[in-house]
């Protein structure tokens, strides 16, 4: 069945974009969250429209999330933590420490969007990728110090 994806889906495919997939999938799974709709001869007008307004809306987030990108390059988080011996700290700084810090600088940030992908258990300088868009990547200069 083809379908007209009108939101991202993970490993199938972006926003706006026609893919095939098999019926029960499609049927079961995409329809009835509001992930596609099937594409036929009666629905292919309104595909387009809804790609023409999802291409705005996506230029409009790319433009968003380079902005986010340029403000949160220039930060550098300090998280307080409680360390023991040999700068190693008790548990790990987590997404959530990340996306509070964030806002106590004034950006908000979905937490989901902050990818730790080793756990930081040390104190010092850190980066963290953060993955704004399907396109735009930043990276947050972290600094984690004992409390």
């Amino acid at each position: 069945m083809r379908i007209f994806l009108l939101q991202n889906v993970n490993k199938l495919g972006n926003s706006g974009e026609l893919v095939s997939v098999r019926d029960g999938y499609a049927r079961n799974f995409l329809i009835p969250r509001s992930l596609a709709i099937p594409v036929t001869k009666g629905t292919q007008n309104q595909v387009d429209e809804q790609r023409k307004h999802l291409t705005l809306a996506i230029q409009r987030d790319e433009k968003r999330a380079q902005e986010l990108k340029d403000k949160i390059e220039q930060l550098v988080l300090e998280i307080k933590v409680q360390a023991g011996k040999d700068e190693k700290i008790f548990g790990a700084v987590t997404n959530r420490m990340i996306q509070q810090g964030l806002k106590d600088q004034g950006v908000l940030l979905d937490k989901k969007k902050i990818i730790i992908e080793k756990p930081i258990h040390k104190l010092g300088s850190h980066a963290v990728p953060v993955k704004l868009s399907t396109k735009i990547e930043a990276s947050i200069k972290i600094k984690v110090v004992k409390s």
